[in-house]
């Protein structure tokens, strides 16, 4: 958060030079503008009153417009996600992936769910049309060790948002990246549905033209 913050006051100075300090636009996915950074803004808020801020939401960094923003905020898989033009900055060093799902979920299904069981009796949140770098229900079973098959239940969708707002909604579990939960979790919002954490290829990262 600290480095966030700090990236953030940098490019403050930046735009003062140039003699554009009214605004910062920060393009980032919809799930982490609405679940994570909506939450960090307050901070530098207050430390630099006069700017302006301007989310722009675009699911795939590859379709920014390098004229439209000033940073970038998204998961970035090193070597793999290289939008051309853009430097990126893990904010944090590591991130895990959990399978996560509100305690209201886990209160009516038993709170201990096996990986047996969340395939066979659970309803698990599946992300379509996702770029390749996204971290599949399959991949981090195999990753972990663990047995896979198909789900006998599923919830798809194309937005991660809408999954993670049905998951809260207790609908189902899904994939979390912890830190980018890191608020959910603490006010208990979202629970693990199980102990299995993954080392997460992807990190938060700062998108720098």
């Amino acid at each position: 958060m600290q480095r966030l913050l700090r990236e953030l006051s940098d490019e403050t100075a930046r735009l003062r030079r140039r003699g554009d300090s009214r605004q910062l636009t920060l393009a980032s996915s919809p799930t982490i503008a609405s679940i994570w950074l909506a939450r960090q803004l307050p901070a530098f808020q207050r430390a630099h009153p006069h700017i302006e801020i301007r989310i722009l939401t675009v699911e795939d960094p590859h379709r920014l417009d390098l004229g439209e923003f000033d940073l970038g905020i998204y998961y970035h898989v090193p070597f793999e996600v290289d939008p051309p033009g853009l430097t990126a900055h893990a904010i944090f060093a590591d991130e895990e992936v959990a399978a996560v799902c509100s305690p209201i979920y886990l209160e009516r299904h038993g709170k201990h769910i096996t990986p047996e069981a969340l395939l066979s009796d659970h309803t698990l949140m599946v992300v379509e049309d996702h770029y390749h770098d996204w971290l599949t229900w399959e991949i981090w079973f195999s990753e972990l060790g663990l047995a896979w098959r198909p789900p006998e239940h599923t919830l798809r969708a194309n937005s991660f948002q809408l999954l993670m707002n049905a998951t809260l909604a207790g609908q189902g579990v899904t994939l979390g990246w912890m830190r980018l939960l890191e608020a959910e979790i603490r006010q208990g919002n979202l629970v693990p549905a199980m102990a299995h954490r993954l080392q997460s290829r992807g990190k938060l990262s700062l998108f720098t033209p």
